[in-house]
């Protein structure tokens, strides 16, 4: 939320997924919110090349 409220977010469009869906990439001052919340360990690459959540 901090990342959200408080810096300048931009939205980049990245094409759809299979069902259509809008992919885009989540910026806050000009980097990746992704990359940041996998560098504090808040989150995680999806998939991460070892385990499937959804069989």
């Amino acid at each position: 939320m901090e990342l959200l409220n408080t810096t300048e977010v931009t939205l980049e469009a990245r094409g759809e997924d299979r069902y259509g869906r809008v992919l885009v990439v989540v910026r806050s001052n000009g980097e990746d919110v992704a990359d940041i919340l996998v560098g504090e360990g808040l989150a995680r690459y999806y998939p991460d090349g070892e385990e499937f959540w959804c069989q």
